[in-house]
C-alpha cells in the first residue's frame, strides 16, 4: 500500500513541476508583421511564438531578393520571443526564415514571410509568400511506435505476470518472464538511442545524427528534451539490473512501478505538457498512456502464455484459460474506463469542436484510432462474456484466435497514438495565427480594435481612435481593461502608448485562458467626457469544454474510483480495500467535492454595459429615484433616512472605488441585498439593464 502512497505523491510532484506553454512552437506574431510594407527601415526583427523556444536550435535569418543575408549579430532567444538585430535596409523586399524548436515538446516548425521597406509594387510583396510548416516525419513516427510498443509491453506485461499469470509452479506453466523482458528492454533502450538520434539530427538540420555527434551532447546537456532522455536513462538502467536480479518477493513491484515512471517521462514530452494549466493534462495524458499499456501489453502477453501452454492436455489448458480470462478482464475493464474518461477530457483540450475532429489531420487520426479501439472492446466483450461458456466445447481455439486479432489491432492502435504525437493539435491547427477586428462607434468617437493573433499568451492590442473621420491624438490617457467572463480571475488593465495617427499600441499576456473575454477601452481626453466602449472576444471556448474547474474535478472524482479500484484489484478484499485504499479515495472524493463547490472571491457575473455617458445618465435616474433618501447625494451614507438607519448604509465613495468590489459583486448585493445590513432586495424593483447602468453611475461619480 506504501507503493500506491509514494507513487500518487511522487505524480504530483513531477506533474506540477511543468511550466505553462501551448502546443508546438506556432508563430503567433512578428515585428515587422507579415507582407507589412514600412516607410522605414526597422532595426530588428522580433519573432513570438506558443511556446518557450529551445536557444541552441532555433533560428532566424533576413534575406534581401537576391538571398543575401542582411540579419546581423547572435540571434537572442528570450522564453518565446526570438529576436535578430539588421543591418541598413534599402527599399526592397525581403524575407524571413525562421526556425523553431519547442522546449515542451520537442517539435520542429519552420516558416518564412516577406515585409517591404519603402515604395515597393504590391507585385514584388506577393510573389514572397509567408508559409509556415509542421515537419512530418516517418521516422519519428516509427521510432516512437516502437518506443510506445515496448513501454506497453513491459509495464502490461509485468502487470500480467503480477495479477493474472499463475503464481504457482505447475508444470508447464514456467514462463521465461526474465528472457521475455530482457528483449524487449533492449528493443526499448534502441528505441530511445535512435529518438535521441533523430531529435538531434531535426534540430541541427539533418534526419539524423550519429548518437556521438556534437549535437547529440548538446541536445543531452542543454534541452528539456534531453533531461526526460536522460531521466529515462537512469530509469532504463535500474530496470535491467531489477530483471537480471529479480529474486525477493517484496521487488516483485518495483519493475512495474519504475515503469510507470517511465511512462510518466513520456507523457512530460506530449501535447498535454503544453497546456496553459498543465497539472491535469499531463496527468490524464499519464493515465491514458497507463491504461492503454496494461490493455496492450497485457494482450501481448496473454498471446504469449496461450502460445507457451500449448503443451498442456486439453482439459489442464480449458481449466487454465478459463481462470485466466476473468483475471485479465478485471484489467481490462478497468482500463477501458480509465481509458475512456481520460480520452473524452483529453479530446476536449485537444479537438474541441466537431470541425476540429473532422476537419484536422488530427482529428482524422484520432478518429481512426477510436475506431480500431472500438472493435477491440468489442472482441474483448465476446472473449468475457462468451467465450467462457463455449470452452468446454472447443472454444478454447476461438478464444486464441480473437485474442491474436485483438494483438495485431493493438499495433495499429498505438501507430495511431504514434501518428497523434507528430501531429499539432486540432485545436492548434484549426486556428493558426489569425487576428480579430471589431469597430465601435460611440459618443462622437470611432473605436477600431485590433487584437493579434488572438490566441491565449502574447497578443499585440491596437486601438485606433477618430473623431468625425480624424484621428484623435490628444487623449490624455487609452486605458483597456480585460475581464474574462466567467469571473474565474480578476480583471486587469493597461494603459496603451500613443503612436501617431490615432494609434494607440500594448503588447501582453493580459488574454490568458482560453475562454470568452470582455475588453472595455476607456478613452480620457481633458475637458472632455470619458467614452468608454466594450469589445466580446473568444478565444476558440468550445461548447465541448466545460468549466475547466469541473473538468478538473471531474477528473479527480475519476482518480478516486480508479485508485480504489486498483487497491481493492491488489488486495483482493473488501475489508481491506476499507482500511488501506477507502481512506486515500475518500480523501481524492472530499477533495472534488471542494473543487465542485467552492468558487473563487471574484466569481459574478460581468457588466455588458460600457459606463458611456447614455448609461451614467440613465444609472443616475435609478440612483435619484431609489438610493440618494439612504446613501444621499454625494454617496456617503448621508441621505435623510439613512441618517435613521443602524447600521449605517455604506459609504460608496469607498465602495464603489474600482478593485475594492467587483462589478459582479455589487450587482449580488443590488439585486439580494447586503447580508446583515438593511439594504432591501432590488431585483423586483429594478429591471438587469437598470441594476447594471446603477454601477456605472456609482463607478465614475463615487469611485473615483
Amino acid at each position: 500500500m506504501r507503493f500506491f502512497r509514494a507513487l500518487a505523491i511522487a505524480a504530483m510532484v513531477l506533474a506540477a513541476s511543468i511550466s505553462s506553454v501551448a502546443a508546438h512552437a506556432e508563430l503567433t506574431s512578428s515585428t515587422p508583421a507579415a507582407n507589412s510594407v514600412l516607410q522605414r527601415a526597422p532595426a530588428q526583427v522580433v519573432l513570438d511564438f506558443t511556446e518557450t523556444l529551445e536557444p541552441a536550435f532555433s533560428s532566424v535569418q533576413v534575406l534581401n531578393a537576391e538571398g543575401v543575408e542582411v540579419s546581423t549579430g547572435e540571434v537572442m532567444v528570450d522564453g518565446a520571443r526570438m529576436t535578430v538585430s539588421l543591418r541598413s535596409l534599402r527599399e526592397g523586399v525581403y524575407t524571413v526564415v525562421w526556425k523553431a524548436l519547442s522546449r515542451v515538446d520537442g517539435h520542429l516548425t519552420t516558416g518564412s514571410f516577406p515585409f517591404a521597406v519603402g515604395n515597393v509594387q504590391t507585385e514584388a510583396l506577393g510573389a514572397a509568400q509567408a508559409a509556415r510548416a509542421t515537419n512530418f516525419s516517418i521516422s519519428e513516427v516509427l521510432i516512437k511506435w516502437i518506443l510506445l510498443l515496448t513501454a506497453a509491453a513491459l509495464a502490461g506485461g509485468e502487470l500480467f505476470r503480477l495479477q493474472v499469470w499463475p503464481s504457482n509452479n505447475l508444470v508447464g506453466l514456467s514462463f521465461p518472464w526474465k528472457r521475455w523482458f530482457g528483449w524487449l528492454l533492449v528493443l526499448w533502450l534502441c528505441a530511445n538511442v535512435l529518438s535521441l538520434a533523430l531529435q538531434a539530427g531535426k534540430a541541427s538540420g539533418a534526419e539524423w545524427v550519429w548518437p556521438w555527434s556534437n549535437a547529440v551532447g548538446v541536445l543531452l546537456m542543454g534541452t528539456r528534451f534531453g533531461s526526460i532522455w536522460l531521466a529515462r536513462l537512469l530509469i532504463s538502467v535500474v530496470l535491467i539490473g531489477l530483471i537480471l536480479q529479480r529474486r525477493a518477493d517484496h521487488r516483485r513491484w518495483l519493475v512495474f512501478g519504475l515503469m510507470l515512471a517511465a511512462l510518466l517521462t513520456i507523457s512530460l514530452g506530449s501535447h498535454a505538457a503544453t497546456e496553459a494549466e498543465p497539472f491535469w493534462p499531463v496527468f490524464a495524458d499519464w493515465i491514458h498512456l497507463l491504461a492503454a499499456s496494461v490493455w496492450v501489453g497485457g494482450l501481448m502477453c496473454f498471446v504469449l502464455g496461450l502460445w507457451h501452454i500449448r503443451a498442456l492436455d486439453s482439459a489442464s489448458r480449458i481449466k487454465l484459460i478459463g481462470e485466466l480470462i476473468p483475471r485479465f478482464s478485471r484489467l481490462a475493464l478497468l482500463s477501458v474506463g480509465a481509458l475512456t474518461l481520460s480520452g473524452v477530457y483529453s479530446a476536449m483540450l485537444r479537438v474541441g469542436s466537431w470541425e476540429g475532429l473532422f476537419n484536422t489531420a488530427y482529428g482524422l487520426t484520432l478518429v481512426v484510432k477510436l475506431a480500431i479501439a472500438l472493435v477491440m472492446m468489442l472482441i474483448g466483450a465476446v472473449n468475457m462474456l462468451i467465450i467462457p461458456r463455449l470452452l468446454p466445447k472447443g472454444g478454447a481455439g476461438q478464444f486464441q484466435r480473437n485474442v491474436t486479432s485483438e494483438v495485431y489491432l493493438s499495433l495499429l492502435l498505438m501507430l495511431s497514438v504514434a501518428v497523434l504525437t507528430n501531429l499539432p493539435p486540432a485545436r492548434a491547427a484549426e486556428s493558426g495565427p489569425r487576428a480579430f477586428s471589431s469597430q465601435v462607434e460611440t459618443d462622437g468617437l470611432q473605436l477600431d480594435l485590433e487584437v493579434t493573433p488572438a490566441r491565449v499568451g502574447l497578443n499585440e492590442f491596437v486601438l485606433t481612435v477618430l473623431e468625425n473621420g480624424q484621428p484623435v491624438n490628444d487623449a490624455r490617457e487609452v486605458q483597456l481593461d480585460f475581464t474574462p467572463l466567467s469571473g474565474k480571475v480578476p480583471s486587469s488593465q493597461v494603459t496603451l502608448a500613443g503612436q501617431g495617427g490615432g494609434r494607440y499600441r500594448f503588447a501582453g499576456s493580459n488574454l490568458s485562458l482560453p475562454e470568452a473575454w470582455q475588453l472595455q477601452v476607456a478613452v480620457r481626453r481633458d475637458d472632455r467626457f470619458d467614452v468608454y466602449a466594450n469589445f466580446n472576444l473568444n478565444l476558440g471556448a468550445s461548447a465541448w469544454l466545460p468549466e475547466p474547474r469541473l473538468l478538473n474535478a471531474g477528473l479527480i472524482f475519476v482518480l478516486a474510483v480508479i485508485f480504489g479500484a486498483l487497491v481493492a484489484l491488489h488486495e483482493r478484499s473488501l475489508s481491506r480495500f476499507a482500511a488501506l485504499g477507502g481512506l486515500p479515495s475518500l480523501g481524492l472524493f472530499f477533495a472534488a467535492t471542494l473543487t465542485f463547490a467552492s468558487s473563487a472571491e471574484i466569481a459574478g457575473p460581468v457588466n455588458p454595459f460600457p459606463p458611456n455617458a447614455e448609461s451614467v445618465a440613465r444609472g443616475r435616474m435609478v440612483y435619484t429615484e431609489n438610493c440618494a433618501m439612504c446613501h444621499g447625494v454625494e454617496g456617503r451614507g448621508d441621505g435623510p433616512v439613512g441618517l435613521t438607519l443602524n447600521p449605517r448604509p455604506a459609504d460608496l465613495t469607498i465602495h464603489a472605488v474600482p478593485g475594492v468590489h467587483t462589478d459582479g459583486r455589487l450587482f449580488e448585493w443590488i439585486s439580494k441585498g447586503v447580508p446583515g445590513s438593511l439594504m432591501p432586495a432590488f431585483e423586483e424593483a429594478l429591471s438587469e439593464e437598470d441594476r447594471w447602468h446603477l454601477i456605472n453611475f456609482m463607478r465614475q461619480v463615487f469611485g473615483r
